[in-house]
């Protein structure tokens, strides 16, 4: 979900102009129903798990398991039982089911009103992943001269983001087969990507140089899977007694789903040595997640 949580730069914001800097290292807790899926409800045409038995596979999150896949399509040796034209292994997840990432957010503050802009790019062999948000937040006392003297001030945030997800495959022709293979089969991509917005309603309390704060937030996602690419799949001649050619499949899967509800977040934000921060923050979500941040304030 979009981060749209405020950098706390000065206890009077009205001010000036103020500016941060800061490195926040998220770590997400990945839903356990979102460490694998079903292949069945893709409804592919051409390929069906080889165990019917066996069709849930890993995703980019889960473990570096694999199930075995084999097309619908059979050829028939002579003297021996009828065989799939072809087999493929899923793609194993990274293993890793609490994600780490760093991220840089720049934070500028007028008025009471602060844009966040922050994001991240971090590969791991095979797999490429690229977040980036944007967030504008207001204090409701901006709005109500009043409210300024609560000891609780309140706040509203609003925010747009996204994520990009990009695997790399390997899924070559049989060996017996190259001479018939077309290709090129250099261009196999596993992606995902998630885009939406945030909205929310946040509160703050100020101790000495401590600040105290809570968020409920409602977001509204898409997801879009992918898997881009030309994919050899052997094909039978019109007879039906051996395999003798082979045919591409390209781009074989695409897939979007809308994904919402609600986050709650908490946590503390402490300023010291006039110019640095310490933020820590934990998020309730269908992801939960947890961050530290640490940054300048100028």
């Amino acid at each position: 979900t979009v981060d749209i949580g405020k950098i706390y730069l000065e206890p009077k914001e009205e001010k000036g102009f103020h500016l941060g800097l800061g490195i926040k290292v998220n770590s997400i807790f990945i839903a356990s129903n979102d460490l694998s899926f079903d292949v069945n409800p893709l409804n592919l045409t051409r390929m069906e798990p080889a165990n019917s038995n066996i069709h849930i596979t890993p995703t980019l999150f889960g473990d570096t398991t694999s199930i075995l896949m084999k097309s619908k399509d059979e050829f028939h040796p002579p003297f021996k039982p009828s065989q799939a034209t072809a087999t493929f292994s899923t793609p194993q997840g990274i293993g890793f089911h609490t994600l780490p990432i760093p991220e840089l957010q720049i934070a500028s503050s007028f008025h009471y009103t602060q844009l966040i802009i922050s994001g991240y790019i971090l590969p791991y062999k095979n797999v490429t992943l690229i977040g980036y948000n944007l967030s504008i937040n207001s204090q409701i006392s901006s709005f109500f001269e009043l409210t300024k003297s609560f000891p609780i001030q309140f706040e509203i945030s609003a925010g747009y983001g996204g994520s990009y997800q990009e695997v790399d495959l390997d899924v070559q022709p049989d060996a017996a087969l190259e001479v018939f293979a077309k290709g090129p089969y250099d261009n196999q991509k596993f992606l995902l990507n998630l885009s939406g917005y945030s909205v929310g309603l946040g509160a703050n309390y100020k101790i000495l140089d401590f600040i105290i704060f809570s968020n409920l937030y409602y977001h509204n996602f898409k997801s879009r899977t992918q898997v881009l690419g030309n994919y050899p799949v052997n094909v039978k001649d019109p007879s039906g007694t051996f395999g003798a050619n082979i045919e591409d499949v390209t781009d074989p899967i695409d897939y979007s789903r809308n994904l919402s509800g609600m986050r709650v977040n908490i946590g503390a934000q402490y300023n010291f040595l006039k110019i640095l921060y310490l933020k820590a923050d934990y998020s309730l979500s269908s992801y939960n997640c947890m961050g530290i941040a640490l940054g300048l304030r100028i």
